[in-house]
């Protein structure tokens, strides 16, 4: 079976007084039309959404802490939970967000128009199904109540875990969970084991939950990426080109002092300061002149990536049909 559960959570605090970043605190079940996100009145303001605290996603929010982005350009939009972002995407009332490479296939096949910009991380081992010590393996997951997001990285590592346990979707109850209610949802015995990511990862561990399966077992396969809305490139090219190497200026800044900047970063992540610099220790973060690698040649790295993904999802069910690549990817915005 399938079901959701909504516990009563309140929603996580967000960084406040910012004049570059709206606030929107949605729903766990987010209505077909997103009214609640602002139009911009400029053209050249570029609108993203980073739409949950992931440790990848969270250079762009330390770009404004550190005066690093230009609110001018760029306006940050925050939500606890990645239901909306496809969605709002989809409305053209936002223009660019940070996703997964599954989820911009997924998007792209249901004729949403986003091109790839830049690869924010690889996760190798933060994406997780994690279960209480009474679960040695996952052929113990049988007749449990998994929960996961529903969204294309759920699928993905949900299916992969139980493929790999030599189970199916059959075998086991799939609870969907928004992220912001994985800790509590497994905390109050909602849910028996769940499918998370950083940083609800490790504060699942405190609760004595393990890790049973993870993305270093599908190595390349969950890859997070800055992906904007095709049909504005021309127009908003300067705050592309802000939005992307703000990234990078940031992360260049914590790669010299990681420990300087936790701080800064431990409320957005929800996590005691002393746990953000190991948040990261999963995940490769590659740099600007490592972006610009994943884009060259006649058929870059980001495609052969998407292609193999591609096929899987398709096998999968994940996807109906291999993706088109067409319009994929553009690594212009990094030089």
């Amino acid at each position: 079976g399938v079901w959701s559960v909504a516990p009563n959570i309140p929603s996580p605090e967000h960084h406040a007084g910012s004049a570059s970043t709206t606030l929107l605190p949605l729903p766990a079940q987010v209505p077909d039309h997103v009214a609640e996100f602002p139009t911009v009145a400029e053209p050249a303001v570029l609108d993203v959404l980073a739409a949950h605290p992931w440790p990848g996603y969270e250079f762009i929010y330390l770009a404004r802490e550190l005066n690093l982005l230009a609110p001018s350009l760029v306006k940050l939009i925050e939500t606890p939970a990645a239901t909306a972002n496809i969605r709002a995407l989809g409305s053209q009332v936002i223009e660019s967000s940070s996703l997964t490479l599954d989820e911009v296939l997924s998007a792209r096949e249901r004729g949403i128009p986003v091109t790839i910009i830049s690869i924010l991380d690889v996760s190798m081992g933060a994406d997780v199904l994690m279960a209480p010590a009474s679960v040695s393996n996952l052929r113990g997951l049988k007749k449990l109540r998994i929960g996961v997001e529903h969204t294309a990285t759920g699928a993905l590592m949900l299916d992969s875990a139980l493929k790999a346990g030599g189970l199916t979707a059959n075998d086991i109850e799939t609870v969907y969970v928004t992220v912001d209610e994985h800790y509590e949802a497994y905390a109050q015995g909602l849910v028996d084991a769940v499918v998370s990511y950083e940083p609800v990862k490790s504060r699942l561990a405190k609760l004595g939950a393990h890790v049973l399966f993870s993305s270093r077992e599908i190595p390349g396969m969950i890859i997070a990426l800055m992906a904007v809305r095709s049909d504005i490139m021309e127009s908003h090219a300067a705050a592309i080109r802000e939005v992307v190497h703000a990234h990078f200026r940031a992360l260049a800044a914590w790669q010299r002092d990681p420990e300087k900047y936790s701080a800064l970063m431990a409320a957005r992540l929800n996590l005691p300061v002393a746990d953000v610099v190991g948040a990261f220790s999963t995940l490769e973060l590659p740099d600007l002149q490592q972006n610009l690698s994943w884009f060259e040649g006649a058929d870059p790295r980001i495609l052969q990536t998407a292609r193999t993904l591609g096929r899987s999802m398709a096998a999968s069910g994940l996807l109906k049909a291999e993706p088109s690549l067409e319009r994929l990817a553009d690594g212009s915005f990094l030089k």
